[in-house]
């Protein structure tokens, strides 16, 4: 499996300060360069003659762990966000957003925005959120306050102004309102609708979405609707668009609309991801996005770890300090795969009050989100529409909205009954949570299928996709039975690894992850594939792991994640909240050994002794084994932070 690499964009960085830290800890040799392999030895004939006797393999080195300080990445320097007359905010695959999330307090917003990194701030935006439980007339003084000192201190907004029940709680804004806005703060970027689908499709939430959609076209403004679904309103961003007016205005303004697969809701989370980037393929949006949110942990009914739960919600809500840290990398670069360029998260732990009452970033936000966000920005990491069409193999196009390919009991909706048995859950399991309202399955089984789009029901999906085949609800009939829907899948999609692991290979590089979300007994996972060198490689993966693989023929560059805090005490009633929060921002809930866990990897069929350097932080541990012989390297790596690692002379 042939990969192009960015490896320069996004590795020379890394390197650099790999190389600031060992200095700092002291004098270190140069590693061997490739004309170090072998090593030669001088002979001396019997008539005094001095030959070059023939080369032997240079010593194999058992790597050791050089210690990482993930809080001292240093920014990368990046280019300033492009600007556009058509747009307060122009959003592609070069200029992706971060939304970071505020909540009323003017304090809050700057202390938010000025402890950004400033190779992330660039891109990242205040998501101004308000206090929901009060009628909207109450809370704007306090809003017109954050967004005039936003102006003053040029940060970016995008206004939440529409939640889940606001057409019960209040009255919407009016076309002319949202304009006075817009006009009097030029820091308002957009506005943003959520959670239409905890109701049902109402009228009135149509209506308000066309009104603020109407008001963001006449300024240049984003229109940003993030979702999930719940069982009662099912196929929600399909759902809202059969109004085909509506349809026919985003589309007409899509390159100022962003549709986010929110991670959250109940148990259609394959369907939501679908909707979203078919949308986006479909041009119904420019740009989509994925927002992740612990509080799927308490939506799936999820307790302590290796619990299977209950029922939805069965648990107390603050049971989402469980979710772990690493699931927001898997979850936010499960999007980021298929395009997605718009990111966010919702609790994820990223961002807490510390003893003195200072919001500070977590242990959660320097090992998992700012490295993802860093790549994201250095480029190579999302790929460009062209390249996900080229991907795709098989879409779905909407026709009918309640038509299923199965009986009506077996799930919620088509496209989630398309993913049972390919990358979602089971039917066995389906049918088992289902009376509970949950699914527990969030994450993708395989990546040999990659994501399979949901089309809008009004493009001419033959012409956007001209070399994937294309079902609905009505050419179908055939995919009733799962054995029969693996074989054309099979049919269309080529197997470039084998295991039980998810492994997505998109050119530059391969994301690996454990696809088990709360299974920590027996969970381990595998994946084994060929590298561009011809080498076999096998990588066993424990639960809430996951891995970036950069290959470059003769260097090999993994980077390993599978970050875990521990919140036992405190969810046992042994512990408050407010103790576990401050033990937790100064690294003093990293140390469970329940937390750490093993990675293996081994590489076959190397001609000669490769070499390793290795860094990682919380006290991780590397093991390196190298038998000549068969030309089987092997890495044992126990941890729970981060781990980067570099293999070099790939013979």
């Amino acid at each position: 499996m042939k990969r192009i690499t960015h490896l320069t964009r996004i590795f020379l960085p890394m390197l650099l300060a790999s190389v600031q830290l060992l200095t700092a800890c002291g004098p270190a040799a140069a590693p061997p360069s490739d004309t170090d392999e072998k090593t030669t030895a001088a002979v001396t004939s019997d008539n005094g003659d001095t030959t070059e006797a023939e080369t032997v393999p240079a010593p194999f080195e058992p790597a050791t762990m050089q210690a990482l300080d993930m809080t001292a990445i240093k920014p990368i320097t990046v280019k300033k966000l492009d600007t556009s007359p058509d747009s307060r905010r122009v959003v592609n695959t070069e200029n992706p957003m971060f939304l970071f999330r505020s909540y009323l307090g003017v304090e809050n917003m700057l202390t938010l925005w000025n402890m950004l990194p400033e190779d992330i701030r660039e891109y990242s935006v205040i998501h101004l959120d308000y206090d929901q439980t009060k009628p909207i007339a109450e809370v704007l003084p306090a809003i017109e306050e954050m967004l005039t000192v936003a102006d003053r201190e040029g940060i970016p907004v995008m206004w939440q102004i529409e939640n889940w029940d606001s057409v019960s709680t209040r009255e919407g804004f009016t076309e002319s309102q949202l304009l006075d806005y817009l006009d009097a703060h030029p820091s308002v970027i957009g506005f943003a609708h959520t959670e239409m689908s905890c109701g049902t499709c109402e009228p009135e939430e149509l209506a308000r979405m066309k009104t603020t959609l109407r008001a963001c076209q006449q300024r240049g403004a984003l229109f940003v609707w993030l979702d999930m679904e719940y069982a009662g309103n099912r196929n929600v961003f399909a759902r809202f668009m059969e109004d085909e007016e509506f349809h026919n205005m985003l589309s007409a303004y899509s390159h100022n609309v962003v549709l986010m697969d929110k991670h959250n809701g109940q148990g259609r989370h394959f369907a939501v991801q679908s909707a979203a980037m078919g949308m986006w393929l479909s041009d119904v949006c420019g740009n989509w996005g994925s927002n992740v949110e612990s509080w799927l942990w308490y939506e799936e009914g999820f307790g302590q770890y290796d619990d299977a739960g209950g029922t939805h919600r069965s648990y107390p809500w603050y049971f989402i300090r469980q979710y772990p840290a690493a699931m927001f990398g898997i979850d936010t670069l499960n999007d980021a795969v298929g395009g997605a360029t718009v990111f966010s998260f919702e609790e994820g732990v990223m961002t807490l009050q510390n003893e003195a009452g200072e919001t500070v970033f977590t242990p959660g936000f320097y090992n998992i989100c700012y490295p993802i966000y860093q790549k994201i920005v250095a480029g190579g990491l999302i790929p460009t529409k062209e390249q996900v069409k080229e991907k795709v193999k098989v879409a779905f196009q909407y026709t009918d909205i309640d038509a299923d390919i199965v009986d009506a009991d077996a799930t919620e909706g088509f496209e989630a009954s398309l993913f049972v048995d390919l990358y979602g859950p089971t039917r066995k399991s389906l049918n088992l949570y289902k009376p509970l309202r949950v699914s527990k399955k969030w994450l993708p089984t395989t990546g040999r299928y990659y994501i399979v789009p949901s089309l809008s029901k009004y493009v001419d999906a033959a012409k956007l996709l001209p070399d994937a085949a294309i079902i609905t609800a009505e050419n179908a009939a055939e995919l009733r039975n799962s054995k029969k829907k693996l074989e054309f899948f099979d049919e269309r999609y080529a197997e470039f690894y084998k295991g039980t692991a998810t492994m997505y290979d998109m050119g530059g590089y391969s994301l690996l992850f454990n696809n088990h979300e709360n299974i920590t007994v027996d969970a381990l996972q595998d994946a084994a594939f060929t590298l561009d060198s011809g080498k076999s490689m096998n990588v066993t993966l424990p639960e809430h792991t996951y891995v970036m693989l950069y290959d470059q023929g003769n260097t090999l560059e993994l980077e390993l994640y599978n970050y875990r805090y521990d919140a036992r005490a405190m969810l046992s009633d042994k512990e408050t909240m407010d103790a576990f929060h401050y033990a937790y921002i100064k690294g003093e809930r990293d140390s469970n050994e329940l937390d750490f866990r093993t990675v293996t990897f081994s590489v076959e069929g190397l001609t000669a002794a490769p070499r390793i350097t290795a860094e990682g932080n919380n006290n991780a541990s590397i093991t390196t084994e190298w038998d000549a012989d068969s030309g089987v390297l092997h890495v044992t790596i126990t941890m729970n932070g981060v781990v980067k690692l570099q293999i070099q002379g790939m013979k």
